[in-house]
């Protein structure tokens, strides 16, 4: 079957392409096949959502391995005798993937008094200022 074809002596743009030749403006009434647009459109979507995926995949895997360090730390941390320690204040600090801490406590008559954060980077639902009390109370981290 041969498309239906306008001959036009002056180009006016329209939606679809023009086809030149021998100096009259040919277009045809059919639009271009879809085919090939919708494929290169499907193909990209499919590239981005596997390359979203990846990226999503690496940051839990990331983020499982963060947690599963911080609690091995955790778990190696041993209470300090205050006694053995003379007034001051000490320094301390944490780095692992997305959680980073450094604090400063200040220790007189043997006891924690002040702890005061100097620098933190975390997730969102977490603040080191929230536990300044709870340290100051049990006197231990």
């Amino acid at each position: 079957m041969v498309p239906e074809v306008i001959a036009r002596k002056k180009y006016t743009p329209t939606l679809f392409p023009p086809i030149h030749g021998n100096n009259v403006v040919f277009q045809s009434l059919y639009p271009p096949a879809k085919g090939v647009c919708v494929k290169k459109v499907v193909r990209i979507l499919a590239i981005i959502a596997v390359v979203a995926v990846i990226v999503v995949g690496l940051f839990q895997f990331r983020y499982r391995q963060m947690a599963t360090k911080i609690s091995e730390q955790f778990a190696t941390v041993s209470p300090i005798d205050l006694t053995k320690l003379g007034d001051g204040t000490y320094s301390g600090s944490f780095s692992e993937f997305l959680v980073s801490a450094a604090v400063q406590v200040s220790v007189r008559d043997h006891r924690i008094t002040d702890v005061t954060i100097v620098k933190q980077q975390c997730g969102k639902g977490y603040e080191a200022k929230e536990t300044i009390p709870r340290i100051l109370t049990a006197q231990s981290p």
